[in-house]
């Protein structure tokens, strides 16, 4: 059963590799101050399964399907308010997973309760209307206090995201000279 949009009806699903852990978390909501705080509060993690044979770095897929044919923004939010993750990759595969483009570089991921800047990363990418649509985010190597001792562990985490529909340049090029004879011809 997918997920109803104003994009239409999209199946969203999110997975790792085998040696890693995927799981959510519920912090607790951030400060007042913060205009997500709600979406902020929640993240859903991988990271590296310590006890498995062989531990997998924290990369996980998020796969979208169901997009119809047209380019598009993803903004992803990326927050833990009790741990600081440092930064994180991300790249995006538009024929289902088969190649992936690197579109974000060590993009910063925000920690605290009440941060002055939120741990945001987007970009554009073009649908054919038949693949899916595969986000991989990949956490940075980071120490962490985990039971009583710091580990070297990688960690990806969301908290969210938007996709909007992009309007095609032609599109956008038609509007903007209609608004211009609309301008032109009520000054007159």
């Amino acid at each position: 059963m997918g997920l109803v949009t104003d994009l239409g009806v999209l199946d969203i699903s999110f997975t790792g590799v085998v040696g890693s852990v995927l799981d959510d978390r519920d912090r607790g909501a951030l400060a007042a101050t913060q205009p997500l705080s709600d979406l902020l509060r929640d993240f859903a993690f991988i990271s590296e399964d310590l006890n498995a044979p062989i531990p997998a770095d924290g990369v996980m897929d998020i796969t979208i399907e169901g997009l119809d044919a047209g380019d598009y923004e993803f903004k992803g939010y990326f927050h833990d308010r009790s741990v600081d993750h440092v930064s994180g990759d991300v790249a995006v595969s538009t024929d289902g997973g088969g190649t992936f483009a690197q579109v974000v570089d060590n993009g910063l991921y925000s920690f605290d309760t009440d941060p002055p800047v939120i741990g945001t990363a987007s970009f554009y990418f073009t649908s054919n209307g038949v693949d899916p649509v595969v986000v991989k985010l990949t956490g940075q190597e980071g120490f962490f206090f985990l039971s009583g001792t710091f580990r070297d562990q990688d960690t990806a985490l969301i908290s969210g995201f938007e996709i909007t529909q992009v309007p095609e340049p032609g599109t956008l090029a038609l509007a903007l000279l209609a608004s211009a004879a609309f301008v032109a011809r009520w000054r007159r």
